[in-house]
């Protein structure tokens, strides 16, 4: 794995917990249909939808190698307001403490000057459900929860953009998360789904996927994407609870009921999103809550059709750079035979007192540096030339394997 220098302006000492408040005045949006969403769920909606960063306005000169615009990145928060626990691996669990890794993130990123920071995904843990109403409110612990580490995420006054992970959809309503977190005021017709695309600078387009699209998760009995994910689990998973991957090997075990994959209407649109991002020469960097490459985690974490999706991204070597996963709660990494890179990024959640667990990313003309900090792993990412979409890409359908290749068992599976 290439190292990269952290960034000198990010501080790695200990971070006291404390009550949020702003670092930066609160940015204005006057669009009345955010009302209802975050503070900072308004906020990115608006600066996002307004164009450009005003840090990108007048970039340096690439000679002296300072950034197009830099992002902050972390994944798993997973707040409870609960005592320290274990995951059911035995892995020690932060719950309160996460939110002081927050703050230090968010501080960290402020001074660095981000133009946004991306949350990969399960910002509060599913035990909130469980604590029932708190003691000192009429809220619930799952209201309580998402409303604190929101605020938390406020506090860094530039956008912050977010992806669902089965802990929120344990917890919420689709149609509320998208709502409270800014992801309706992101798309563009495809609501009540939760997936978007942004562009935080003139030649970069970040695509938001949805792992849940088809999933128990998140959707009523008798929703299409309901009823497809149980007829996947039959199919694929013999056990009676179907959160249990027992009897399973390598990548049969990602056929879990906290799982999920993405839909051929997504496909369609995933594929739309990459040809526009082509043809207008732009670098594509895709995020997903669940994995994407079986070397970068283990195949319970990876999406149920993680081989369709591989299929239509590689049909654009040069425009997507790599992708980025949460879920596993481990650094992951790999780079697929058309040059795109996976990363996978270690859980806020499990990262005890005193250590950190954040990245600052730095893009470049060139390259895309990932300057982790502390626990979270450094990697540089070269940016190939950029060339046409592959024959095969202008040929096939929407979701369809590339010429010459085998439709595999989940492209199959998923068209069930």
């Amino acid at each position: 794995m290439p190292s990269a220098a952290p960034l000198a302006a990010v501080a790695r000492a200990q971070h006291p917990c404390r009550s949020p408040k702003p670092a930066h005045r609160p940015m204005t949006v006057a669009a009345a249909a955010l009302k209802q969403a975050s503070p900072g769920a308004r906020a990115s909606a608006a600066a996002l939808s307004e164009g450009p960063s005003p840090l990108d306005e007048d970039a340096p000169s690439e000679e002296q190698r300072q950034p197009l615009f830099k992002f902050g990145l972390l994944s798993d928060v997973q707040h409870a307001d609960m005592d320290d626990g274990a995951s059911f691996h035995g892995t020690p669990r932060y719950y309160r403490y996460a939110l002081c890794q927050l703050d230090a993130a968010v501080d960290a990123m402020s001074a660095a000057g981000v133009a946004f920071c991306l949350h990969l995904g399960d910002l509060i843990d599913f035990h909130n459900s469980r604590l029932g109403v708190c003691a000192d409110t009429e809220l619930h612990h799952s209201e309580k929860a998402l409303r604190v580490a929101l605020q938390h995420f406020d506090r860094l006054g530039r956008p912050t953009l977010h992806l669902l992970g089965n802990h929120e959809l344990y917890q919420h309503s689709r149609e509320e998360l998208n709502r409270r977190l800014g992801i309706s005021a992101l798309q563009r017709g495809v609501v009540p789904h939760s997936y978007y695309t942004f562009h935080p600078a003139p030649g970069f387009r970040f695509i938001m996927m949805d792992g849940y699209d088809v999933s128990i998760l998140g959707w009523p009995p008798g929703h299409p994407g309901h009823e497809q994910a149980q007829r996947l689990l039959s199919k694929h998973n013999p056990n009676e609870d179907k959160n249990s991957a027992n009897g399973l090997e390598g990548v049969d075990r990602r056929f879990v009921k906290f799982g999920g994959g993405a839909s051929a209407e997504q496909l369609a649109w995933l594929r739309g999103e990459l040809e526009s991002a082509a043809a207008a020469g732009e670098r594509a960097i895709v995020a997903c809550h669940l994995c994407f490459h079986p070397a970068t985690c283990p195949g319970a974490c990876l999406l149920w059709n993680y081989d369709e999706v591989l299929q239509v991204l590689q049909r654009y070597p040069g425009t997507v750079v790599g992708t980025l996963a949460g879920h596993a709660h481990a650094d992951g990494f790999a780079a697929d035979e058309a040059g795109i890179r996976h990363r996978v990024c270690k859980a806020v959640l499990e990262t005890p007192p005193g250590r950190e667990c954040y990245g600052i990313v730095e893009v470049f003309a060139d390259a895309i540096r990932i300057n982790g900090v502390d626990t979270f792993a450094s990697e540089e990412w070269p940016l190939a030339p950029l060339g046409p979409p592959t024959a095969a890409a202008a040929a096939a359908p929407a979701g369809a394997p590339a010429a010459g290749e085998p439709a595999g068992k989940q492209v199959a599976a998923v068209q069930a």
